[in-house]
C-alpha cells in the first residue's frame, strides 16, 4: 500500500487547469484552480506528465518525478499566447458632391496633385519656370519642372514634417517645415517609406527589402535579416516570409515552411518566433505602442501580448 502524496502549483496567474497523465496506469485526472497557489491532495505517488492549462495561454508541460516524497512544489509562469487581431478599417468618408467637384478643380488647376487618406492635399503649380509645391493653401517649397508622369509624392508613415519625393529619377525626402531636401541614391522603386529608430533614421521599403536612410550624412544601409521590420526599444521585429530561403538561413529557420514575425535583439543577437501565419504580409508599421501587420488585400492584424 501505497502513501499518497501532495503537488502545490504556484502560477504566476490563477484561473488555471492542471491535468495529470499518467503512464504507468493510463490515466488523466483534470484539476481546476482558482487561484494563483493550488494544492492538489491524496494523489497516487506515480510520476506524471503534468500540463497547466489556462485560455490565451501558452501550454506549459513537465515532468513529475517523486522519487520518495511525500509532497512537491512546482513553480510555472505562464506567458500569454501571441495572437494577430484582425483590425476593423476605418470607414471611408466619401467626399460630398461640392467637396467633389473643389477636387476636380483642384486637380485640372494643378500640374500634379496628390490627396492621402488623412485629408492632406498636395499640388504642384507651375510658376516662371519652376514648380511650387503646396500643402493645401500653403507653399511649402520650389522644385524644377519635370514630366508630370515622372512626378511622385508619398507619405511618409509615422510623420506629418516629411514627404517622400520622387522628380524624374532623383528620389529625396523632404521636409516641408524647414524646407530641407534630402537626396537618397536608390535605384530601385520604393513601395513606400517610413520613420525609423530615431529622428535622424527612415526605412525605405522596396520589392528587395528594406534600406535604413540617414538625413545626418545621406548614408543608405541595406538591412539583411527582414522584408520588412520596425524598431522597438532594443529589438526589431520583422517579418520573413517563406520562399525567402537566404533570410531563413542567417537566422538558421531553414526548415519553417510558414511565414514568419520574428523578434531580434541585435546586441544579443537572440531571435524569437513570435507567430507563423500563411497570411501573406506586406508591411509592418508601429501605430504608437501597436505593432501592425497589413497583409496583400489590405488586411490589418494588430499582434497582441508580445
Amino acid at each position: 500500500m501505497y502513501k499518497l502524496v501532495e503537488i502545490k502549483i504556484i502560477s504566476n496567474v490563477g484561473d488555471y487547469r492542471v491535468e495529470l497523465q499518467s503512464e504507468k496506469i493510463h490515466k488523466t485526472f483534470s484539476f481546476e484552480c482558482p487561484e494563483q497557489e493550488c494544492s492538489l491532495k491524496e494523489i497516487s505517488p506515480f510520476d506524471y506528465n503534468i500540463s497547466v492549462i489556462k485560455d490565451g495561454y501558452l501550454l506549459h508541460n513537465s515532468e513529475l518525478i517523486f522519487e520518495g516524497r511525500e509532497k512537491v512544489s512546482l513553480e510555472v509562469i505562464l506567458e500569454k499566447e501571441i495572437t494577430l487581431e484582425k483590425q476593423e478599417l476605418s470607414e471611408i468618408v466619401e467626399l460630398t458632391k461640392i467637396e467633389k467637384i473643389e477636387q476636380i478643380k483642384k486637380k485640372r488647376g494643378s500640374y500634379a496633385f496628390f490627396s492621402f487618406q488623412d485629408g492632406r492635399e498636395y499640388s504642384f503649380l507651375e510658376n516662371n519656370g519652376v514648380l511650387d509645391l503646396y500643402l493645401g493653401e500653403n507653399k511649402v517649397g520650389s522644385f524644377d519642372i519635370e514630366k508630370k508622369k515622372d512626378i511622385l509624392l508619398q507619405e511618409v508613415s509615422g510623420s506629418s514634417d516629411y514627404i517622400y519625393l520622387q522628380m524624374g529619377t532623383n528620389k529625396s525626402l523632404y521636409n516641408i517645415v524647414n524646407k530641407s531636401l534630402y537626396p537618397i541614391s536608390l535605384k530601385i522603386p520604393v513601395v513606400y517609406v517610413k520613420e525609423g529608430g530615431n529622428n535622424f533614421e527612415f526605412l525605405m521599403v522596396t520589392d528587395k527589402g528594406t534600406f535604413i536612410y540617414s538625413i545626418r550624412d545621406n548614408s543608405l544601409n541595406y538591412f539583411t535579416f527582414f522584408q520588412d521590420f520596425v524598431y522597438l526599444e532594443d529589438s526589431y521585429i520583422g517579418i520573413i516570409n517563406s520562399d525567402e530561403k537566404k533570410r531563413l538561413q542567417n537566422l538558421g529557420l531553414e526548415k519553417e515552411t510558414q511565414n514568419l514575425v520574428i523578434s531580434y535583439n541585435p546586441k544579443t543577437k537572440e531571435r524569437k518566433i513570435l507567430f507563423r501565419t500563411f497570411l501573406d504580409i506586406l508591411k509592418v508599421v508601429k501605430e504608437g505602442e501597436n505593432i501592425i501587420l497589413i497583409d496583400d488585400d489590405g488586411g490589418e492584424y494588430k499582434l497582441e501580448n508580445f
